[in-house]
């Protein structure tokens, strides 16, 4: 795919919005236009999305709501470990802050692991979460959650 400059710079453009936690599309007209491009125009998603990708990024999803909504890949700069992830959260004092993101933290584990209704009513239903990887599976192991997938 070869586009044009201009369409890689806002891919770029939008990917950076999406680094910025406290920054939405409805406080950003730039950053509204281009989530509403990125939803209209397959040809810049694919553009924002290879740019995700070289940085070691997935687009989970791009919305007025939330903006880009990014997770790093395995081996990205912005991964973050357990170790890391232990590190930054002692807060000292601020115990309470601490909590919250533990609690958060097991919310999204419980989220991938408890079944849904259509998988209880599937036999071959195998639900798991794993360590190792940190990628919760849904059936037989062969999808990651919010429907994404590897490219092969």
């Amino acid at each position: 795919m070869h586009a044009p400059i201009g369409d890689v710079t806002e891919g770029a453009r939008l990917i950076a919005l999406g680094m910025h936690p406290k920054l939405l599309p409805s406080r950003d007209a730039v950053y509204a236009d281009l989530v509403r491009r990125f939803n209209e125009d397959d040809e810049f998603r694919a553009v924002a999305e290879e740019v995700a990708a070289g940085l070691g990024l997935v687009v989970l999803a791009v919305s007025m709501r939330a903006g880009a909504v990014l997770v790093p890949e395995e081996g990205s700069v912005f991964e973050q470990k357990l170790d890391e992830y232990a590190r930054r959260a002692a807060f000292g004092d601020r115990r309470d802050v601490e909590k919250v993101l533990h609690g958060l933290a097991h919310l999204a584990v419980a989220a991938l692991a408890f079944p849904r209704p259509d998988d209880l009513a599937d036999d071959a239903y195998v639900g798991r979460v794993s360590v190792d990887s940190g990628q919760g599976c849904r059936s037989r192991g062969s999808r990651r959650p919010f429907g994404r997938c590897p490219k092969a």
